[in-house]
């Protein structure tokens, strides 16, 4: 289930907080399509990290809590987020999923969210069983490729949704996730960690 209901409002939301602001390396003065170099790197570091083992083991309830505890900057979320989130597997694909949306908004691009929720629940659930992690993931970066199409957003709503049924066959429930990285990232602009 999406907890996102319009991924239009929410680009547009992540633009005006993170943009030329060089939070993380989120997105410092990058042209939009070097951007795509970014999002490269965080899927093939989620690939190194499943390879290492890094990943989150937290179940739902454990997950609203986390978010919870992140709205309360003084509680231990910064531990929480730097010893069992940053550079997992998890984190890895929040933050491609969170690039992939900031060029959306650079390059003022349509995300249909009806067609990302029907492309969520079949894209690559035919292949993705089939396949292991790696190609997986190197299947996520060959779409890449795709955005410099003509129709830029259609390439962006179909990476987002490959993005997520990648998670969701792995049991990532990566809607959390990405609001425990806005948070880390949040947290990190104002140096509280």
């Amino acid at each position: 289930m999406n907890m996102v209901k319009d991924y239009n409002e929410f680009k547009e939301s992540l633009c005006k907080e993170f943009v030329g602001v060089g939070v993380g390396s989120f997105h410092r003065s990058y042209k939009p399509y070097e951007l795509l170099n970014c999002i490269a790197e965080d899927l093939m570091l989620a690939s190194v990290a499943k390879k290492r083992g890094k990943v989150c083991s937290y179940t739902d309830v454990e997950l609203d809590v986390i978010v919870e505890k992140s709205s309360n900057m003084g509680s231990n979320f910064p531990y929480i987020f730097h010893s069992s989130v940053k550079d997992r597997v998890e984190y890895h694909f929040a933050m491609a999923f969170l690039r992939t949306l900031v060029i959306a908004g650079v390059l003022k691009a349509d995300i249909d969210n009806d067609k990302l929720v029907r492309m969520r629940e079949r894209t690559l659930h035919e292949d993705i069983s089939n396949r292991s992690f790696a190609d997986n993931v190197f299947r996520l970066t060959m779409m890449l490729s795709e955005v410099k199409s003509t129709n830029v957003g259609f390439a962006l709503t179909h990476l987002l949704a490959g993005i997520f049924s990648v998670c969701d066959h792995y049991g990532i429930n990566l809607d959390k996730y990405i609001l425990i990285v806005l948070m880390g990232l949040r947290m990190e602009e104002e140096d509280l960690v």
